[in-house]
């Protein structure tokens, strides 16, 4: 195995330094008891950055997009500044089953080129706050602000991400034509730096073919070449435009996915599976989810423990001989990620305070 890479430094994007300063000045100017910055990624809402608080809300911790008011605000048109919770039906309906003691909510959506939904400019309060609906403008215009920030990263970074993969494509496994483990470790590294700075997501999958051995061993390595060419060509076909595909060694093979949400993981694990079927190969997949609190060492052990499930699943009698012994060899239990295996589910994060 290759000596693990330095961890990477904390880089403080563009993004973050303009939703600090912006929370520092409505903090100074509106002083309620929360304001923050939150990402909107799968089914929950996680707190970027947030002004200290006598909520207990915190950066970094998550809560399901259906519980909070933000979710009111963004699908129901429930109004962005709500100087009185209980005035307002949704929220007052929210409030009560989550958070019974907030009286007041602001929420200014922060969204991508295509109108989507990518994060909110949010404040809670204890008390009602009629004096909120004199700064409508100014909270729209700094909502409008950071949307254009984190527009702007994204745009660089889907830049870079195309450069990247450019450069990678001079440094392939020379059998299959994909990237080999040292493109597959840049490539994961510099994705996690970008998960890192603005707060979203990717995935990484495992696959690992069943029976190579037994083709080496019964038709010759020739036909074992062209069976891990076959499996190849047919993982290339199954993933999306930006997604990469690497040869790790012998059997196993890699994918990331840029920009993968967990539903998005389980989308291209299940057009994996029916491609490697069409081309009659047998392989083990195992996923996981690349978040900003999980890193690419962390995440690939997760996807390899989900590829040994399916594999245990497949194969339950070899699975406690061969396999079994191989997974010890391999990898450690992994630790802050766990896998999408059998069912294909991701679990979700460590859920926090309702927003």
């Amino acid at each position: 195995m290759p000596d693990s890479p330095p961890p990477l430094p904390e880089v403080e994007s563009a993004f973050d330094r303009a939703a600090r300063r912006v929370l520092v000045y409505l903090k100074q100017t509106m002083p309620l008891e929360f304001w923050g910055v939150s990402r909107v990624v799968d089914t929950q809402q996680v707190h970027r950055h947030v002004t200290k608080n006598p909520l207990g809300m915190r950066p970094g911790e998550a809560v399901p997009w259906s519980q909070t008011l933000c979710q009111v605000m963004w699908e129901e048109g429930a109004p962005r500044i709500a100087p009185d919770l209980h005035a307002v039906r949704g929220y007052a309906g929210r409030a009560a089953q989550f958070n019974p003691g907030l009286a007041s909510y602001v929420g200014m959506p922060l969204t991508g080129d295509d109108g989507s939904l990518l994060g909110t400019l949010c404040a809670l309060d204890r008390q009602v706050r009629p004096e909120l609906l004199q700064h409508r403008a100014e909270l729209a215009v700094l909502g409008d602000l950071l949307s254009e920030v984190l527009r702007s990263e994204s745009r660089r970074q889907q830049v870079e991400r195309d450069l990247e993969s450019v450069r990678l494509q001079a440094d392939t496994d020379s059998l299959t034509g994909l990237l080999n483990r040292r493109s597959w470790e840049i490539a994961c590294r510099s994705e996690q730096q970008r998960v890192r700075e603005l707060g979203s997501v990717a995935g990484i999958l495992v696959v690992d073919l069943d029976h190579l051995k037994a083709v080496n061993d019964s038709d010759g390595h020739a036909a074992g070449d062209d069976h891990l060419r076959t499996a190849s060509q047919a993982l290339r076909s199954a993933v999306r435009p930006g997604d990469q595909v690497a040869r790790l060694g012998g059997d196993e093979f890699g994918v990331l996915l840029p920009l993968a949400d967990r539903w998005q993981l389980q989308q291209v694990m299940g057009a994996l599976r029916a491609a490697l079927q069409r081309a009659g190969v047998a392989a083990s997949i195992g996923g996981s989810e690349l978040n900003s609190t999980v890193s690419y060492q962390a995440a690939m052990r997760a996807a390899d423990d989900g590829m040994y499930a399916d594999k245990r699943r497949r194969h339950p009698v070899a699975a406690h001989g061969r396999f079994a012994s191989a997974r010890g060899r391999r990898v450690a239990s992994s630790t802050g990620a766990r896998g999408a295996g059998a069912d294909g589910s991701v679990p979700e994060r460590p859920i926090g305070t309702h927003c």
